[in-house]
């Protein structure tokens, strides 16, 4: 969505400091000797994609795995993660639970939750949950009462308390009419 957003503005010129990584590796395209051998030819293209990819999300304001600290390994475990979550499978799971489905501790769980998804794991379901409510009652006019049961919530109140936090609007005002 971000790579969408910098695209349609077309020929704009948005400001972004390099990086120190970025001067580094701008640096070693510089030092690398002459006619290069078709292994270091791929070396090279591989550190201009690398770089490319790198000013893209500095423009766009996202963040690389490289930035975020996190190992590839580390990366698609979460990933995957994200993906059993959203698939509601995991509604029921402790955070015990899901730290050893991906083979990580509680503690490390959170940590690099947070830095993959910029989220907690708690956070990230509450979002999930909250944004599933709301199209059952934009798209099928389900009740507030049936929205927040949907969500998780065993109170309205805190339902609603809960989804004009997340979206700014009462939920009752996006149920879909007759």
């Amino acid at each position: 969505p971000r790579l969408t957003a910098f695209r349609n503005t077309h020929l704009a010129a948005p400001r972004w400091q390099l990086s120190p990584r970025l001067l580094a590796m701008a640096g070693d395209l510089l030092e690398t000797p002459g006619s290069p051998s078709p292994l270091q030819g791929l070396y090279l293209e591989s550190r201009c994609l690398e770089m490319a990819a790198e000013a893209l999300t500095a423009i766009t304001g996202g963040e690389t795995p490289a930035s975020s600290g996190l190992r590839p390994r580390e990366q698609r475990r979460l990933t995957a993660l994200c993906e059993f979550l959203d698939s509601g499978e995991a509604d029921d799971l402790s955070l015990q639970a899901l730290a050893e489905r991906i083979g990580m501790s509680s503690s490390a769980l959170q940590r690099n939750f947070r830095r993959h998804s910029g989220l907690s794991v708690f956070d990230y379901q509450r979002r999930r949950r909250l944004t599933n409510a709301r199209v059952a009652l934009e798209r099928d006019g389900i009740s507030v009462g049936e929205a927040a049961h949907l969500a998780g919530y065993t109170s309205q109140a805190n339902f609603a308390t809960a989804f004009r936090r997340q979206f700014g609007l009462q939920p009752g005002r996006l149920r879909k009419r007759g």
